[in-house]
């Protein structure tokens, strides 16, 4: 069951928010500084994608999935957010993995050693998988440095 939450309209008194349209759209404007970052910051890191509007198009649909995934604490204005200093952020920063605190997500609900499907879901925000192909994984804390990392999203912040 997929529950909504109360907030406060500007004109007053209350509405229901359903989380997946707060997803959609704070995941659009993450993508689009996170894309725009990309792109900026070397052809490198935008050509897996094959152009700024597909990264767009990618990374907003994985963010809108993730959030909206049981046990995942994130919200779409956190991804709003993110997206607004990501586009800002020095390529330095970028390219050592030195993402601000806007970016960092905050952890899901499951416990190391619990299944995952996302980070987010994870209280250590680390779902590791056996493999690329792996559709599920297992809560973990990030790679210390000198441990093995899969994906960036397995190292601690800072570490490639």
């Amino acid at each position: 069951m997929l529950l909504t939450h109360l907030t406060p309209p500007a004109a007053g008194g209350c509405s229901v928010v359903d989380p997946r349209t707060d997803a959609a759209d704070g995941c659009s404007g993450y993508a689009a500084g996170a894309c725009q970052a990309y792109a900026r910051c070397g052809e490198a890191l935008i050509a897996p994608f094959g152009s700024v509007a597909n990264c767009q198009e990618l990374l907003g649909q994985s963010c809108t999935s993730a959030l909206t995934m049981p046990d995942v604490i994130g919200s779409g204005a956190g991804a709003a957010a993110c997206g607004e200093v990501m586009a800002q952020l020095d390529c330095a920063a970028l390219l050592n993995n030195e993402l601000p605190p806007a970016c960092l997500a905050p952890g899901g609900l499951r416990a190391n050693g619990a299944a995952c499907k996302v980070g987010g879901q994870c209280a250590s925000t680390r779902c590791r998988r056996a493999n690329a192909y792996s559709e599920w994984g297992e809560c973990r804390e990030p790679a210390a440095e000198g441990e093995p990392c899969s994906t960036l999203a397995d190292c601690a912040p800072g570490l490639l």
